[in-house]
């Protein structure tokens, strides 16, 4: 079956455009960045469990320049992987106005834009995509922060980065009901019918 969305979901990382920075106390993580590969590679340094070290800061430049839309849902997603250890404590933060500095419990929602708690990292690439989040404010740092403070020293390496924009899915509710258009709810799921194609609440085609 062809994919198709209800609402379009737009791309919104232009890797010409990422500039990547970050900070350590005890030493910082030396990260580059492949734009042709779409890749990003940290070596951690330092001593692991320092609360506020090993930060990775990456920052996206045309979104900071843009900034968020507030009638718009965002999902954040990438691929991660360890070069030699487990890392079990990684705190991921994103489109936080204060993004090297620590609140809260390390591996906790901080209740700022956009910030997740811990991730588990190992030498098995981690998938990780966020939910669709609709901002609270416009933020428009555009930084996605990696804290390694409690992980053992190594390379990780950061693949597949994506943000996507979409319309909010409360827009799909209120999709008119015309001759082409049917909305029904299967095993309490929404689904919309347009033209005989079928769609979920998140606007993606299905059977």
């Amino acid at each position: 079956m062809a994919s198709a969305t209800l609402f379009a979901q737009t791309e919104l990382v232009d890797w010409s455009k990422v500039t990547t920075d970050s900070w350590g106390g005890s030493g910082n993580p030396e990260v580059s960045v492949n734009a042709g590969a779409k890749t990003i590679t940290a070596v951690i340094v330092g001593t692991p469990g320092w609360q506020w070290g090993n930060q990775v800061k990456i920052t996206l430049g045309n979104v900071a320049t843009a900034g968020l839309d507030l009638n718009k849902e965002y999902q954040l997603s990438f691929t991660a992987a360890a070069s030699t250890v487990d890392c079990s404590g990684v705190t991921l933060k994103w489109f936080d106005n204060n993004q090297l500095s620590y609140s809260g419990d390390n591996c906790a929602e901080t209740g700022r834009v956009h910030s997740t708690g811990c991730l588990a990292l190992s030498t098995t690439p981690l998938n990780y995509a966020s939910e669709w989040i609709q901002p609270e404010a416009a933020a428009t740092n555009a930084t996605i922060v990696f804290d390694f403070g409690w992980d053992p020293a190594q390379t990780v390496t950061i693949s597949n980065l994506s943000l996507k924009a979409r319309a909010v899915v409360s827009a799909i509710n209120n999709v008119a009901v015309r001759e082409n258009v049917i909305k029904s709810f299967e095993n309490g799921q929404l689904v919309i019918t347009v033209d005989g194609i079928r769609y979920n609440a998140a606007g993606q085609q299905i059977k």
